[in-house]
């Protein structure tokens, strides 16, 4: 789809469908256009890949910068190198996929950001602001983050006014980068709406979950089925389909909403843990890919000798992919041992709650989407600060323990 809206863009000059049908909003700009300076050069989407891995490999280096400025060297290499040998981060890099630019964008926006709460040097809090509005361009869902930043802005005791205005200053730079693509919406779709898969991933992911919590949807198929059926005329991806299911959406959470709070809370962890090594196994061609949910399965069955006889009977590969579904547990438990040491022995404090409120605020915006690995790569960097706080700290402690048992 981004290739196809890239080439309408060159050939028509217009941001549409992939089958050239009608104008939308579906997809933001950020991407395609990138896409399309890309062939306007070479002639060819051929090189996109290449490019965009040479630009995501500055996720890493961006990754040890803002750690160092949060923590000291040694976290900051060992988040650089964990950001670099993720295996799910690293197979995005080779397909067509906005975090190719998203990435190495935000955590500079990021970077920017505390070296301006750190020397208060206003040029840095513009540059973010900015990059951050590019970022909005790439992928929507940073739309919303802006306000995280500016409440960071006060903290830093200029005054209320002073803070006011420098706040509104970053502001009106973030809304100029973003405003051209909001009025062409208004102008050619009749709508303010940054991109109209608000109202489907709206439906699919939050609605579609609360109905099969309830027992109105059988399986989150269901939700999908009925997202084409209530737009019946409209396409899911047009506005007015997308109007169609925000309204659907929004008026079935706001009946059941506690039950919607209820599943919220509970799936929030979702994000920390889940992941998609799996996929990887099928791409790798690895026979039992499934062998993580079929083991974990078993287990949970309480089949203890079934799933013995079958880790027996696959292969290495497939037992470093079963053994991989344990990595982001172990992440996580780092993450809030190193969450909760950084609250107390880093400073200054606001820095720490800068990260941790972009963590969770991707958090609570994408826990119930179904590809939760995809949407927890634009933070992963951050996890892995705070994971390698946690791994250190407690590396530290069993060294302490065992040198006392020497002496």
């Amino acid at each position: 789809a981004y290739k196809a809206i890239a080439l309408n863009i060159i050939e028509h000059g217009n941001f549409s469908d992939p089958d050239q049908t009608s104008p939308n909003n579906f997809r933001t700009p950020g991407y395609p256009l990138w896409l399309a300076l890309i062939y306007l050069i070479f002639g060819s989407f051929k090189y996109a890949i290449s490019i965009g891995i040479i630009v995501f490999s500055f996720t890493a280096p961006l990754a040890y910068l803002i750690a160092r400025e949060l923590f000291n060297e040694k976290i900051a290499w060992l988040s650089g190198l964990l950001v670099a040998l993720e295996p799910w981060a690293t197979f995005l890099t080779g397909t067509i996929m906005s975090e190719q630019l998203f990435m190495p964008l935000f955590l500079l926006s990021v970077y920017l950001f505390i070296l301006y709460l750190k020397q208060n040097s206003h040029v840095f809090l513009y540059f973010s602001a900015g990059l951050l509005g590019i970022c909005a361009l790439t992928r929507p869902n940073a739309l919303y983050l802006w306000p995280v930043f500016a409440i960071f802005v006060f903290f830093k005791k200029n005054g209320f006014l002073k803070s006011l205005r420098i706040a509104g200053l970053a502001s009106l730079i973030f809304l100029l980068v973003i405003a051209p693509w909001l009025i062409r919406n208004k102008i050619v779709l009749d709508t303010w709406q940054i991109t109209s898969v608000q109202g489907f991933s709206l439906y699919v992911t939050n609605f579609n979950a609360l109905q099969v919590y309830l027992g109105n949807f059988k399986n989150l198929n269901d939700g999908y089925t009925r997202a084409y059926k209530i737009t019946e005329g409209f396409s899911v991806s047009a506005t007015k389909g997308s109007e169609i299911l925000m309204k659907e959406a929004v008026l079935g959470i706001k009946n059941n909403f506690f039950d919607y709070v209820k599943i919220s809370v509970l799936s929030l962890p979702n994000f920390f843990i889940s992941n998609s090594y799996s996929s990887l196994g099928y791409y790798w061609g690895f026979k039992e890919f499934k062998i993580q949910s079929q083991i974990f399965g078993l287990i949970k069955a309480r089949h203890f000798s079934e799933a013995w006889n079958k880790i027996l009977n696959i292969s290495w590969g497939e037992r470093i992919l079963l053994a991989s579904g344990f990595f982001w547990p172990i992440i996580s438990i780092l993450f809030l041992v190193g969450g909760a040491i950084s609250l107390f022995k880093f400073k200054p404090i606001n820095l720490i709650f800068y990260i941790i409120g972009i963590i969770f605020y991707f958090d609570v915006i994408s826990h119930l989407m179904p590809e939760l690995a995809r949407f927890r790569i634009q933070v992963q960097p951050f996890i892995f600060m705070f994971a390698s706080v946690g791994l250190i700290y407690l590396f530290n402690k069993i060294n302490a323990s065992i040198q006392k048992l020497r002496v």
